[in-house]
């Protein structure tokens, strides 16, 4: 039986804002954590990490948006998977990349799940239930076609993560 999990980011470990610094506009950056950030056009932020001091390796967003760090950067490794350096000024000095999956998978069962559609494109889901005769056995991590907010990693994937000790990551089971 294969396992899959949904990849979250921890939310004890969340990224924060600071206004009024110089290190760019918020049109350099737009929407990088949905609702946290309602800033206006030309504000200046700058974003940190949670007062615990730690640095997640995984953020993901409602915009289907995944940042990791270089780490976990290194455990993502497929051809379908390209990445692009985000400037580390606004992260601590840390080097972060916004991560790009190609290629989702249309492997959502929605007779299992439980989701919202409107006008043939899902609008909000509250449980994901997998098709899993339709992911091939090679895929190792993917996004869900249709809500590529959610990405996917197989028990390998899960099992290096944990390996490497990185910080920030959850993981929810899927059936």
């Amino acid at each position: 039986m294969r396992n899959f999990y949904l990849l979250a980011h921890d939310p004890s470990i969340f990224w924060k804002h600071i206004q009024d610094i110089e290190l760019g506009t918020f049109d350099d950056f737009p929407l990088l954590v949905g609702e946290e950030l309602e800033k206006a056009p030309g504000e200046e932020v700058k974003f940190l990490l949670s007062e615990k001091g730690k640095f997640p390796d995984y953020l993901n967003n409602p915009c289907s948006w995944h940042i990791v760090s270089t780490s976990l950067k290194k455990v993502f490794n497929d051809e379908d998977t390209v990445f692009y350096s985000l400037s580390n000024s606004f992260f601590s000095g840390r080097e972060y990349w916004l991560m790009s999956l190609v290629n989702p998978l249309n492997c959502l069962d929605k007779e299992k799940s439980v989701f919202e559609e409107k006008d043939g494109i899902i609008t909000s889901i509250s449980k994901v239930c997998l098709a899993k005769e339709r992911i091939p056995f090679t895929k190792k991590y993917f996004l869900i076609s249709g809500c590529e907010t959610y990405l996917v990693v197989n028990e390998n994937i899960k099992n290096e993560i944990n390996k490497n000790n990185l910080v920030g990551i959850s993981f929810i089971s899927l059936d």
